[in-house]
């Protein structure tokens, strides 16, 4: 009987050991206060983790969230580390956990150039504005004083299918990714302006005025609307009249620009008629206004008959022949 007992205590003390060797085992460790470098809060970059290796392989890459902005704190409880393992389906009664009630999470992140975020929001705009390179010039109006960012592969991405206007001022969406995981979107403000060669009359010019090319200097200036808006060549003011008065200096655009009317509705009117190689010449009367080019209604006042001209001169108009 006493021989039965002393191997009773010795097996309930060799049990008592191996749960007491288990426990000892595999156990986390985690402090008060913890800094976090990536991008993520997982177990191995904020506890010691000690035991076999088949239990660091399983809980290494446990997540417990998002690591807070540089700046912040985030706190974490015991029992989210609790729940977060069973999730995991690891038996808590087996570990050795020396975890606080609470503990904070700082970022622990490293510095990026604000250079390089600038300089892909400018690479950006000029791919996407189909000009000459060498006539776009972006300066960045509001940078971030500081960009730090976790450890990790990093990668810059506009805002899909951002539309907005690129010339003149704009806030670009830029998202900054670490491997390939949002991290944070910046809002960058550029302004983006292009050389363009414009005409600018040498002194003031009044609505309905005739242009030619003495009227005007051909300069190149820095501009935030579409280039096609200007008038850029002599040769575009043939045959033009303002639309409405230039200032001195003001850059002309297309708008402003207008082919005179050369017949006026009731006006008298030169008929040619064109037949092989025989000229006919009569009267008539303008039925349109019409500018050169048009093709108007015209009066035939020798027969009374209704034609369809088109305006070639001032006050003439030649016969349309089907």
């Amino acid at each position: 009987m006493k021989a039965r007992l002393v191997v009773l205590v010795l097996l309930l003390l060799l049990i008592m050991s191996t749960t007491t060797i288990l426990a000892q085992e595999n156990s986390i460790i985690i402090p008060s206060q913890v800094q976090v470098p990536t991008l993520n809060i997982k177990l191995n970059s904020i506890a010691e983790i000690k035991g076999s290796s088949a239990f660091k392989e399983q809980v290494k890459d446990l997540s417990l969230g998002q690591t807070p902005y540089p700046g912040y704190q985030r706190v974490i409880y015991r029992d989210d580390v609790i729940y977060a393992l069973r999730q995991e389906n690891i038996n808590v009664g087996q570990i050795n956990l020396r975890i606080p009630y609470q503990f904070t999470v700082r970022a622990d992140y490293n510095p990026l150039a604000i250079d390089k975020l600038s300089e892909y929001g400018r690479q950006y705009i000029k791919s996407n504005l189909k000009y000459d390179e060498e006539k776009i010039e972006i300066e960045t109006l509001n940078p971030p004083e500081e960009l730090l960012v976790p450890q990790g592969k990093i990668n810059f991405k506009v805002v899909k299918n951002y539309n907005r206007r690129l010339l003149g001022v704009n806030m670009l969406p830029i998202k900054v990714l670490v491997d390939g995981q949002l991290y944070r979107k910046f809002y960058i403000k550029f302004s983006t302006k292009l050389r363009v060669q414009v005409l600018i009359p040498k002194k003031r010019l009044e609505q309905g005025q005739s242009l030619t090319a003495d009227l005007f200097v051909q300069r190149e200036r820095l501009l935030t609307n579409a280039p096609d808006r200007y008038v850029s060549s002599f040769q575009a003011l043939e045959n033009k009249v303002l639309t409405r008065t230039l200032a001195a200096e003001q850059i002309l655009t297309n708008d402003m620009l207008a082919t005179p009317q050369l017949v006026t509705r009731w006006q008298k009117v030169k008929i040619v008629a064109k037949v092989g190689g025989v000229v006919v010449t009569t009267t008539g009367k303008a039925l349109e206004n019409g500018r050169k080019g048009d093709i108007i209604k015209v009066k035939n006042t020798n027969s009374n008959q209704t034609i369809e001209a088109k305006v070639v001169a001032p006050n003439e108009v030649e016969v349309v022949i089907n």
